[in-house]
């Protein structure tokens, strides 16, 4: 992932709009991903098999989304300064 590193002057308020935008992109993909691992532990729930490797992946990723989260957050309450 490739971030636009915002311009001194000027120029950082919008810079930083767009870079928190990059952000909010990403945060879909992860969002998505664990929304296929939701769909896939929801699969195997229904024919009763437990899959402890799978229910590992969705907690790292549900923890991931949560960090990804309060940071943008922690972002946007800054430039909003």
């Amino acid at each position: 992932m490739q971030l636009r590193q915002p311009r001194r002057g000027a120029d950082v308020g919008p810079a930083a709009v767009v870079a928190l935008a990059d952000l909010d992109a990403h945060y879909g993909t992860t969002a998505g991903a664990l929304a296929e691992v939701d769909a896939a532990m929801a699969e195997a729930g229904a024919t009763l098999t437990a899959d402890p490797p799978l229910a590992a992946v969705q907690a790292e990723i549900a923890t991931m989304l949560a960090q990804q989260d309060a940071a943008i957050a922690r972002l946007w309450a800054a430039i909003q300064r």
